[in-house]
Order: C-alpha cells, then sequence, then structure tokens
C-alpha cells in the first residue's frame, strides 16, 4: 500500500475542505458541463486529449463543483497516477481502494450507501487499469471513475473491451478560438449547434446577429486570432509568460514523442516519429501517398501507417479522408493530413511566425484549423476533404446523407473560377449551400455563406 503522506499531498481538501488555490480557475471548458451532466450516474468516465490542454484541470474542476455541492471533502480521492514516487506501484486503483476503506471510511466501499468519488489522472500508466474499474463497478462499489490520459489508444481501447457498456468516452481538445474568445470576457456566444449545422437559415440568422454584435471588436478579434496562430489550444500560454514555441516544443511535442508514445507501444524511435511529423508538418494539408512517404523515409509502408496511427491516437494528427458517398472508397483513396493544432505545427515546421508571411502555407494552416475545429466540436459528424479529376473541396461536413461543403479562401478575395469545385460537389451531391471561410469578406447569397475566418470560429 502507498504511502498515506502521498494520499494526504494529493487531496488537500481532507483537511482545508478546498482544491489547492493553482487549479481554481473560473474559467470553464465547454466539456466540464457535459461532464457534471454525467456525475450523477454510476458510469466510468474517461476523458482524453493532448497533453498540456487542461485535463488536470479539468478534473480539479468537478471536484470543486463536488465540494460546493456539499459533497463530504473525504469522499472525494485524487491521485496524479504518473507520479515517479508510484510509479513502480503494480496496483495503484486496489491500493487506493484499499487505503480508502482502511484508512478513510472504516468499512467495504461494496457496503457504504454514499457514493465515493475516485479520480486516477493520466490513468494509462496503471497496469491493468480497465481489469481492477471493471471489477469494481461489477461487485457493486459505491465508486464514481473518472480517468485521464494522454493516449486514446491505451484509454479508449481498453473502455471499450474492458468495460464495454460500463465507461462512457471524451475528447478534450485543444482550446478553441470561440473557448478563448469567451475566458477573455468579450461576450456570450450564440452559436451553431450540431443538430442545425445543416440548415442555411440558422447561419444566415447566426451570421447577421453576431456580425452586429461584434462589429466595433474586428481589430481586436483579429489581434487575438493572431495571438491564437502563434499559441494554439494550450490554456497555459494565455495566463503565464512562457515562450510559446519552447513550451509546445518540450512540453508538449518532444514528451508525447519520445515518452508518451513508447511507454505505450513499446516502439523506441522516436527519431522517426520526430521525422514522420516534421514531414508532415511541412506539407500539412496536402494529399499523402503512404507509399511515397515510406519510400522517402526508407522504411516499409506497414511502419509508416502503424506510426500514423499512433500520432494520431496521441492527438498531434487529424487525418481526413476522401468523401464518398457509401463508404467504401474512402479506405482506399489517399488521405490529407493536418497537424492538430496551429502551435504544434509552428513548432514541428520549425519556421515559428514565417508560415504566416507565406501565403501558400497560411491558406494550408487556415485549412487545419478549420478541419480541426470543426473536428472537435462535432464529435458526431464526420469530417472529410472531396477531389475528382479536376480539383478538391478542403472539408465536407456530413451527417447520413446531409453534406455542408467548406472551401477556404484566406485572402481577400476569391475569384468565381477558384470556387468551379464547389459548384460541382453542390450539384453532385445536392448540398442546399456552402461556405467559403475568407480572410475578410462577409456576403450571403442564395447557395452559399461568405465569412471570415474569426467569424467562423466563434460560430462553432
Amino acid at each position: 500500500m502507498a504511502d498515506q503522506k502521498l494520499y494526504e499531498q494529493y487531496n488537500p481538501w481532507w483537511q482545508g475542505g478546498q482544491i489547492p488555490a493553482d487549479f481554481r480557475f473560473k474559467t470553464k471548458r465547454r466539456l466540464f458541463e457535459k461532464l457534471i451532466a454525467d456525475i450523477d450516474n454510476k458510469k466510468i468516465i474517461s476523458v482524453v486529449g493532448l497533453r498540456r490542454i487542461g485535463k488536470s484541470v479539468l478534473l480539479y474542476q468537478i471536484i470543486e463543483h463536488l465540494l460546493d455541492r456539499g459533497v463530504d471533502p473525504r469522499r472525494i480521492f485524487y491521485l496524479k497516477a504518473d507520479d515517479p514516487v508510484i510509479e513502480i506501484e503494480k496496483n495503484i486503483i486496489s491500493d487506493a481502494v484499499d487505503f480508502y476503506e482502511n484508512v478513510i471510511s472504516h468499512q467495504r466501499l461494496d457496503k457504504t450507501k454514499e457514493r465515493v468519488y475516485f479520480f486516477f489522472d493520466e490513468g494509462q500508466k496503471v497496469s491493468k487499469w480497465g481489469e481492477y474499474l471493471k471489477r469494481y463497478f461489477d461487485l457493486g462499489y459505491q465508486i464514481k471513475f473518472f480517468i485521464t490520459g494522454s493516449s486514446s489508444v491505451q484509454i479508449i481501447k481498453t473502455s471499450k473491451e474492458s468495460l464495454a457498456g460500463r465507461s462512457k468516452e471524451y475528447v478534450l481538445p485543444p482550446l478553441s478560438f470561440s473557448e478563448l474568445f469567451s475566458w477573455k470576457g468579450k461576450s456570450q456566444l450564440s452559436k451553431i449547434e450540431p443538430d442545425k449545422i445543416f440548415d442555411y437559415q440558422e447561419w444566415v440568422e447566426k451570421i447577421d446577429k453576431l456580425s452586429q454584435e461584434l462589429n466595433l471588436q474586428t481589430s481586436d478579434i483579429e489581434e487575438l486570432l493572431k495571438d491564437y496562430f502563434s499559441k494554439g489550444g494550450f490554456p497555459v500560454l494565455y495566463f503565464e509568460s512562457e515562450n510559446p514555441y519552447e513550451y509546445i516544443k518540450n512540453e508538449v511535442v518532444e514528451r508525447v514523442i519520445k515518452r508518451d508514445i513508447p511507454e505505450v507501444t513499446g516502439i523506441r524511435n522516436s527519431v522517426l516519429l520526430q521525422q514522420i511529423l516534421i514531414l508532415i508538418a511541412k506539407e500539412s494539408g496536402n494529399i499523402f501517398s503512404l507509399r511515397e512517404m515510406s519510400r522517402k523515409l526508407g522504411i516499409n509502408f506497414e511502419t509508416v501507417a502503424s506510426y500514423l496511427f499512433y500520432l494520431e491516437e496521441s492527438f498531434l494528427l487529424t487525418i481526413l479522408r476522401k468523401y464518398a458517398r457509401g463508404g467504401y472508397p474512402q479506405a482506399k483513396t489517399m488521405p490529407k493530413i493536418h497537424i492538430s493544432d496551429v502551435g504544434i505545427l509552428s513548432v514541428a515546421s520549425g519556421l515559428r511566425e514565417q508560415s504566416w508571411l507565406d501565403p501558400t502555407l497560411l491558406g494550408h494552416t487556415v485549412e487545419g484549423l478549420v478541419a480541426n475545429t470543426l473536428n472537435f466540436s462535432f464529435p458526431e459528424l464526420n469530417v472529410f476533404f472531396w477531389r475528382d479529376k479536376i480539383g478538391e473541396v478542403d472539408v465536407i461536413l456530413e451527417r447520413g446523407k446531409q453534406t455542408l461543403p467548406i472551401e477556404v479562401k484566406y485572402q481577400n478575395q476569391a475569384l468565381k473560377s477558384q470556387l468551379t469545385y464547389l459548384d460541382n460537389f453542390q450539384a453532385k451531391y445536392k448540398s442546399p449551400f456552402s461556405l467559403v471561410i475568407t480572410k475578410q469578406k462577409l456576403k450571403v447569397e442564395s447557395n452559399r455563406i461568405f465569412v471570415p475566418l474569426w467569424l467562423f470560429l466563434l460560430l462553432i
């Protein structure tokens, strides 16, 4: 059994009734409300996401919510499972439960009527964590488990295999631009809801309302967007005077590549992982041939495919497949690959501010930002790109037979000839309207809406 002093250090509310001051953030992520809505059912909650985007803060905010609701502080147990002091422990979860029963509650947790809340941060570090949680769940223990991790491979796969029907999985994405805008106290935004995303009239009304409300703030919003391009979706960079490039490089990219992925997968060639990430960053938004990539890197196709999979599951990449009604052709086509966050793109490409000076690079960066924001904001929808023999459309949003084609033209004027492919897609798949993401242009047509990037990001 681990040392009692360690548990007490991680659970200061047992004595003081409050979470540590460093974690008392008034600002909350969108996911917070969804987790609170699930807090009273028995299901195990797992939250995965990229490093340094606020998973630990999110857990502390849930703990604070429980305390504010009047839950006895000693019925809340938190442990950071990757603490080096307990890294060698074989049964972290069972040790924690045993300690709680023997020292805190003095009774078995399958006998008590009051629920106890256990939080295991970075839980993928725990050997056989899924089996332990399943055991306590099936034995009827009055425990509500929360577990976080930086690898969706380890957490979600285990949840689906060992905890089928017993757990609910969530992804905490990087901080979105609309969340950042709200954090800055600008205004409460009226957003496009998932069930209205394919509704032309909803877009027209929301765009008209928001553009009028924010008409006098556009210069400030554009400055905030410029800041977002540098710092990406990492909350701490907006509260502390860290160097964004060095922080993301050292605290995120290198830790994922050199520590997280090797620990989870057994891969030891972190240099190759880094080479693949750099290659993709320099051509982010392009269509990739995995066979051509394997030829360039001098490794076999299967290795490239598996490394890409692990980079995606660690939230460094997002991969878009080609849209084709019926689904089957998607698996046979070459994907588009985007770096998952604009801050990570700056680090992995090594270009820093140069990428915002090159129109082509900037176009690909904005395209990736649009695709990633849609992917993270609407996990219940599908995000693709489309291509035929004569052209392509950057992003396709799909639900069933409903489609919304989106083209990124991050410039002051988009020529009509540049939008021919949108016309082709709309005609072929009977999409009622399309979006064109621009730098400044705002215009509503009968079957097309031109919307500035900042306004689009605030709506989703």
